[in-house]
């Protein structure tokens, strides 16, 4: 109850920031069942003050405010989105809350449009550490770095290691079929060469984007040879590539300025052959082959946001135009399109 937990806010002196961490998401939270105004002149306030007083930092501040600490938002917070934040915090990262209004909006836009519910595994590493850079936005679980993987501010680099999901991303873990399956990635550098970006093969079923041609295309592979797969001459930007009926896979690409229009969209379509999808993780900067890391891609690649799951054909725009303003505006950086 609000009241209650006021109560236990104004009795706390606790100089420890994971102790205001549950405390905010916990008032946060009280914003899907009580009354905003209420709230804003009483729990939340209290909670602001005690930021303020006991030099917490800034990020806690439930903003915005105005100046006499009352929140001023709209009250629409994602018990989802504070739940990942409240990991990622834990994890060691300081999130600003020009950041959480990011990650909020990205998840209720996400849920609003139809799209979230089809993010199984999804990634983004952005926050120049290990521990964070690994944890899933849906389910919370962490992943593995192997190798030497670069944790840059806003992205990571491949620098002959890869990264690993948990246990429990395989593609069979998630009941993901050919025919209603996506994988979606933010690349900010080029790849620099011939080989797989991230995904997973065996015994030749593939799920897989991989630059070709002399470094010039991205291809989406659900098929067993290269042939057929819808392709995009470009390296950098957003793709993302779903298997949506059984003749039909499609690849999107987004990203910055091209000619003019900054949101312009790319898209090719081709015919599958039929074949499962292979089972297992896949994998990011490289692939899986039948569990292990194989053709790892060079330093020269950075990624910044990554998943899969079932397909998002139909938000598939949606999804990249949302990927996209998330990683600007928490990292402050610009998605270039090469």
């Amino acid at each position: 109850m609000p009241r209650l937990t006021q109560s236990e806010i104004h009795s706390d002196f606790s100089f420890v920031s994971g102790t205001w961490t549950g405390y905010r998401a916990e008032v946060t939270g009280f914003y899907n069942d009580y009354i905003d105004n209420e709230l804003n002149d009483h729990i939340t306030r209290e909670f602001n003050k005690k930021i303020r007083d006991l030099g917490q930092p800034e990020s806690l501040y439930i903003s915005p405010f105005d100046s006499g600490l009352r929140y001023t938002g709209d009250g629409n917070f994602d018990a989802d989105a504070s739940a990942y934040i409240t990991l990622i915090e834990g994890d060691g990262v300081s999130v600003s809350s020009a950041q959480k209004t990011a990650i909020h909006t990205f998840f209720k836009t996400g849920k609003s449009d139809g799209w979230y519910s089809h993010l199984k595994r999804a990634y983004f590493p952005v926050w120049g550490a290990a521990a964070p850079n690994a944890r899933c936005l849906v389910s919370g679980t962490s992943g593995t770095f192997v190798g030497s993987v670069g944790q840059s501010a806003g992205f990571i680099e491949g620098n002959g290691g890869y990264f690993k999901p948990d246990a429990g991303g395989g593609l069979d873990d998630l009941s993901l079929t050919q025919t209603n399956c996506h994988m979606a990635i933010l690349i900010k550098g080029f790849p620099g060469y011939d080989g797989p970006v991230a995904g997973n093969e065996s015994g030749g079923a593939r799920f897989s984007l991989r630059v070709r041609n002399e470094e010039s295309d991205i291809f989406w592979l659900l098929h067993q040879t290269t042939s057929n797969a819808p392709s995009i001459a470009r390296t950098a930007g957003v793709f993302v590539g779903t298997g949506n009926t059984s003749v039909s896979t499609t690849l999107l690409q987004q990203g910055g300025p091209l000619g003019g229009n900054p949101t312009a969209a790319i898209e090719d379509t081709s015919t599958q052959t039929a074949v499962s999808l292979p089972s297992g993780e896949p994998f990011l900067l490289g692939r899986s082959i039948a569990g292990a890391a194989s053709s790892v891609l060079p330093s020269d690649i950075s990624a910044g946001f990554w998943s899969y799951g079932t397909s998002l054909h139909s938000k598939r725009a949606e999804f990249a135009t949302a990927m996209k303003t998330l990683w600007e505006t928490v990292t402050g950086l610009t998605l270039p399109r090469g």
